[in-house]
């Protein structure tokens, strides 16, 4: 075994970066660590993590005019609210970690099927009754800011003032929930609109050519079986939603027939006395459940 000893002493920095690479290299090996680790909270990340394509930051009401495209959205506590999966991120929120509920998810990830049910619209006229089956939608959880949801305005409205929606902003433009149990009965249960008053007035005034009242969807009484606080009830009372003005009767806001409810994906009919019934079943709990205790 031959020794060799090195008397250049320009060599001397090599070797210790050679040995030292060597050391971490071993040090590495045996104790590899997860980069997506974090261990203050590491229950909290993985669980996270599972339900990564349902957690989004903001979320903005699309461009179009189309009332098939009205965005949704229910409360289930101060950290999160479900959505549908109708709605379109447009910039300059596309910085923030969104994702869309819908077909459309970031990376092709699937949705968990505890999060998928069927929206069933039913139409009533004076002579038919047509009961839709409007494919699955996809509720997707965002974090809100602070109890309620504030959401800044949007870069349009502020430039030129051509977007007619609001967006999701607690003084002026949210409608939180309805159910209509017949075409004359006053909403008794939550599901899902949010569109803004300036929305109802321009678009579906238009639509139906008629007087657009904006309405509080909740007496005092129907309040207190959402069991969870609803967003902007210091303000309403309840959710708002469109009503519209029929010939034969008074408006009467919230008592009588002709409620207008914008639902998602629900094209309107044109002159003509409709009530929607949408009801969207949600797994608000199962979130819940699922992140809070962390």
């Amino acid at each position: 075994m031959k020794i060799i000893f090195i008397t250049d002493y320009r060599l001397f920095p090599i070797l210790w970066i050679i040995l030292i690479a060597e050391i971490y290299n071993v040090i590495n090996t045996q104790f590899e660590i997860d980069p997506s680790f974090n261990p203050r909270r590491p229950e909290r990340n993985r669980i996270r993590e599972s339900l990564r394509p349902y957690l989004a930051a903001i979320i903005q009401i699309t461009n179009s005019d189309r009332l098939s495209f009205v965005c949704s959205a229910t409360y289930i506590d101060r950290r999160y609210v479900l959505t549908n999966g109708f709605c379109r991120i447009e910039p300059p929120y596309q910085s923030y970690r969104v994702v869309i509920g819908g077909l459309d998810f970031i990376a092709n990830e699937v949705p968990d099927e505890h999060l998928l049910e069927v929206l069933h619209v039913i139409k009533f006229s004076n002579v038919m009754r047509f009961l839709y089956d409007i494919a699955l939608v996809e509720m997707t959880p965002f974090q809100k800011d602070n109890e309620i949801a504030v959401m800044p305005e949007f870069h349009h409205q502020l430039s030129h003032q051509s977007n007619p929606m609001y967006g999701i902003r607690t003084n002026s433009c949210y409608s939180l929930g309805y159910t209509i149990s017949s075409s004359s009965a006053e909403p008794q249960e939550l599901a899902t609109p949010i569109l803004s008053q300036f929305y109802c007035q321009r678009h579906v005034a238009t639509i139906f050519r008629s007087e657009i009242k904006m309405c509080a969807g909740y007496s005092k009484e129907i309040i207190p079986r959402a069991r969870r606080p609803i967003i902007g009830a210091q303000y309403i009372g309840g959710g708002l939603f469109c009503k519209f003005r029929d010939d034969s009767e008074e408006v009467s806001l919230c008592k009588n027939r002709g409620f207008v409810l914008i639902g998602v994906a629900i094209d309107l009919d044109v002159n003509q006395t409709v009530s929607v019934y949408s009801q969207i079943r949600y797994f608000s709990k199962w979130i819940r459940d699922k992140i809070l205790p962390y």
